[in-house]
């Protein structure tokens, strides 16, 4: 399973969406969910799939897309 699928599937299981969600609807401005308590979880559970650590200094980088986010975690891991 390729990185960004991986990615689809935590937002599909922490948000609880479609899984047919389109990249382009992952988004800070289109899940109202997304809050600060659930951008929390979101970074625990990026850091668990991942097995990388995001410093809180990150946190607010990532509070963005599915593609920033994406571009942020290839960078950890390579």
């Amino acid at each position: 399973m390729n990185l960004k699928t991986r990615l689809i599937n935590i937002f599909v299981d922490l948000f609880d969406l479609n899984d047919h969600v389109m990249e382009a609807e992952i988004s800070i401005n289109k899940i109202d969910e997304w809050d600060s308590l659930n951008h929390l979880n979101l970074i625990i559970a990026i850091e668990n799939e991942f097995g990388i650590n995001i410093p809180p200094d990150d946190f607010p980088y990532l509070y963005s897309d599915l593609n920033t986010i994406e571009i942020y975690v290839e960078s950890k891991i390579e």
